[in-house]
């Protein structure tokens, strides 16, 4: 009888695991989006500016990710769940390419000076 338990315990905890892991990176890229929302554009730097909880035993960050330079397949790869892939969470993909939108869309008009009396001026910038 315990060995069964342990049996079990051993073949269904890891992905028991893995699957709390993707549903915790499914929380973390929405928190992220909200952030990148209401900060026009920036990337969180910390868990500290996503939750008041660290969940990188669930899912892993790059806080170290540039909003201004940062390409589609650099946001794709920044947020994952710790096992490095999705089993549970197939729209994964399209939620960090929608993600990616949102950082591009932020960073296509910036603020830049047009001439010495506009320093206020719009210009569409596409990086």
């Amino acid at each position: 009888m315990i060995a069964s338990a342990v049996l079990l315990a051993w073949v269904f905890g890891p992905k028991l695991f893995n699957m709390k892991a993707e549903y915790v990176t499914a929380g973390v890229i929405r928190d992220v989006g909200t952030f990148v929302k209401n900060t026009h554009g920036q990337w969180p730097k910390s868990w500290g500016e996503l939750k008041s909880e660290d969940l990188s035993s669930y899912t892993r960050v790059n806080f170290a990710l540039d909003p201004a330079t940062a390409t589609e397949q650099e946001v794709l790869s920044s947020i994952a769940p710790r096992s490095g892939r999705y089993h549970t969470y197939p729209q994964a993909a399209e939620d960090l390419k929608s993600l990616y939108r949102e950082l591009k869309n932020t960073r296509k008009e910036t603020v830049q000076p047009t001439s010495a009396g506009d320093a206020g001026a719009r210009i569409a910038t596409e990086k």
